[in-house]
């Protein structure tokens, strides 16, 4: 380990576990990953002892532009532990062994936003009315690393983002984007923030946190406003569609397609996908309330 890093930091860190509540392990190795005089500046903002010496110095703009540390009033706090450890992720990924990558999943898992899912026609026409638009990493991709599918195609949409690692693109370069992912057979989803800005990922089942928790449990995807129709007549069990769908809502069974209504979301991507011309998608209902 380099002798720069907090393996013996003279800090201790009770300040930081009893402001993020991350399990012993976790926090172990977030400690071991951050810098001791980065340890000493997180310590001071848990437990509100920032000083003016600490503000302006380098170590503190750098944790302000990974956003672990957030303004706060007149003052500053750490990140909630989801994003705390989501941003943990993104800039310390190498140091997490193989062997933690399942308990920083589980715990990245919790309380995650819930995503809505829209086709890649809405997702254009939501992004004709952005007021700007910033790509980062995926973080499930950058955890997980299952996949070759796209990494920057995290996309926020806000006329300012401050944000280590985000580059502010043009409205032509997310349609751009937002076509790659298609492409890529991803499925389009949208989460609105707090503060009125958007945000868009594009998911796979192989990584994505909200997939596999939808395709498990119900929880964390919002069906979109269509659903699939299939005509038996003109499919060919061709499993096309089967490879596409990242919810598994799709499978062939006794040489015929098969359809879990309970996993289609109605992102469209196997409409795109059926060279039969089989599937299509129609009205749901009240789309963005139904489960």
């Amino acid at each position: 380990m380099n002798p720069t890093m907090c393996a013996h930091t003279s800090q201790p860190v009770t300040y930081l576990k009893n402001i993020l509540d991350i399990p012993q392990d976790l926090l172990y190795i977030i400690s071991q990953s951050f810098l001791s005089i980065e340890i000493d500046v997180l310590n001071q903002v848990a437990s509100g002892t920032v000083t003016k010496e600490s503000s302006d110095s380098e170590v503190f703009r750098k944790l302000s532009a990974q956003r672990f540390i957030l303004k706060s009033g007149n003052g500053y706090k750490l990140a909630s532990p989801h994003d705390f450890l989501g941003n943990f992720i993104l800039f310390h990924r190498d140091s997490i062994e193989d062997k933690y990558i399942g308990e920083f999943d589980r715990f990245f898992s919790e309380g995650i936003f819930e995503h809505h899912v829209v086709t890649y026609e809405e997702a254009r026409l939501i992004a004709e009315e952005a007021p700007g638009y910033w790509v980062i990493d995926c973080v499930c991709r950058v955890l997980n690393q299952n996949c070759g599918h796209p990494r920057k195609v995290c996309m926020g949409l806000a006329k300012t983002y401050q944000f280590e690692g985000a580059r502010q693109i043009s409205k032509s370069e997310a349609l751009d984007v937002i076509k790659s992912a298609e492409e890529s057979n991803l499925a389009a989803t949208f989460i609105d923030s707090d503060n009125g800005d958007g945000w868009f990922c594009f998911c796979c089942g192989c990584c994505c946190v909200p997939v596999r928790q939808f395709i498990s449990s119900g929880k964390s995807v919002v069906r979109g406003k269509f659903k699939e129709l299939t005509d038996h007549k003109l499919c060919t069990a061709c499993g096309d569609c089967v490879e596409v769908c990242q919810f598994s809502a799709r499978s062939i069974v006794e040489n015929d397609i098969f359809v879990n209504e309970g996993l289609c979301t109605g992102c469209g991507i196997c409409v795109d996908d059926c060279s039969a011309q089989a599937i299509s998608l129609i009205p749901r209902g009240n789309a963005f309330s139904e489960n």
